[in-house]
């Protein structure tokens, strides 16, 4: 039962943040750091809508600089970050693989 409260709950705020912003459902919502300018403007012209909020939890895509500014344990299904949770240890340079 309390998995349905805390469903409807999410949804609500949902809501609550699309109505607050005026943005219909198909509408994709992104939270990016100043670093990513071209990206920033690349969405923005596809019709994405930037949260203003870099601490929201409201957004489809997140990008930022610094790992630790995910906040890994609540995205949900369907949010994108722009790291991988077990950090650079999955990923390596050219020079690293040769060695």
């Amino acid at each position: 039962m309390s998995q349905i409260s805390d469903a409807t709950v999410c949804i609500s705020d949902w809501d609550h943040f699309r109505r607050k912003f005026k943005l219909t459902e198909d509408v994709k919502v992104c939270v990016i750091e100043n670093s990513y300018k071209d990206s920033r403007k690349a969405l923005i012209k596809r019709g994405w809508f930037e949260n203003p909020d870099f601490e929201s939890p409201f957004f489809d895509l997140k990008m930022t600089v610094k790992i630790q500014s995910i906040d890994w344990p609540n995205i949900e299904k369907g949010q994108n970050v722009n790291h991988f949770q077990k950090g650079p240890s999955l990923l390596t340079t050219k020079k690293n693989l040769a060695q």
